[in-house]
């Protein structure tokens, strides 16, 4: 892995987990060197800004964690641009991911049995490109990984409005306009998009909002469990227990619902 210097703080472009036993990587890469959205629960909000990684950038990283691992042959291969930057800003996660994939998955080089790539978006209200990138990034998913294509993962987090804007510092999209966008995307093949909620017990995923603003059979529900100070201080109720009675709400009214 490759770390890069930003605001005196020591950033790690990109990462990964490799199992040379199952031949499986998956890289957790950078879109950005640092953030521009200034979400309130995120730490790079202590980093200086420095604009987009270029698609060269991005290619060298990943390449990199390739050679490290020294096979020729994987499993399972997967990309998530989900680690530092809002993708969306930067059409050139798109163009790296299309020359990974024509390198190391359409080469004669390297054995690939499935490839995976896929972009974490807080879906930025200042993005007028958005909904053309997300569209491509669909496109290519369907060209390099067959009926399953690229994932996409919606940060949600709440249906509560209020709460949403002071997560994301009014940088995003309301829920109305992002269900929007999800409606005039293309129905997935295979693999439905993610709705992301990072939840504490305060957390909003009423069933019936659920279904005002999203489709179940185009979505998926992802449930991650996120600690904020004032639960412990108030005793709450294990993070996990409070995960699992959401995911068994939403499975009751017909949502597909994990927690990761």
């Amino acid at each position: 892995m490759v770390d890069n210097n930003i605001s005196n703080s020591k950033i790690v472009t990109a990462d990964y987990i490799f199992n040379p036993h199952t031949k499986n990587i998956t890289v957790n890469a950078s879109s950005q060197k640092g953030c521009p959205m200034t979400c309130s629960f995120c730490v790079c909000n202590n980093l200086e800004y420095k604009g987009d990684y270029t698609k060269e950038e991005i290619v060298t990283e990943i390449s990199k964690i390739i050679l490290e691992s020294q096979l020729k042959q994987l499993r399972q291969f997967n990309i998530r641009f989900s680690k530092m930057g809002e993708p969306t800003f930067n059409k050139n996660v798109i163009l790296a991911v299309k020359d990974i994939a024509e390198m190391y998955i359409m080469s004669n080089h390297y054995k690939v049995d499935n490839f995976y790539a896929m972009i974490s978006t807080m879906m930025p209200r200042d993005n007028i490109n958005l909904e053309k990138f997300l569209k491509e990034w669909i496109e290519a998913g369907y060209k390099y990984s067959g009926e399953d294509g690229f994932g996409i993962q919606f940060s949600i987090n709440t249906l509560n409005e209020y709460e949403r804007n002071k997560m994301f510092n009014n940088s995003s999209l309301t829920l109305q306009e992002i269900s929007k966008i999800i409606d005039r995307l293309p129905a997935p093949r295979k693999r439905k998009y993610i709705l992301n909620f990072a939840v504490t017990s305060h957390s909003n995923l009423n069933p019936n909002l659920m279904n005002n603003y999203f489709d179940k059979d185009k979505c998926i529900i992802k449930i991650t469990p996120m600690k904020r100070i004032y639960t412990v201080e108030n005793n709450d109720i294990n993070n996990m227990e409070i995960c699992e009675k959401f995911r068994r709400t939403l499975i009751n009214d017909g949502w597909d619902t994990v927690i990761f």
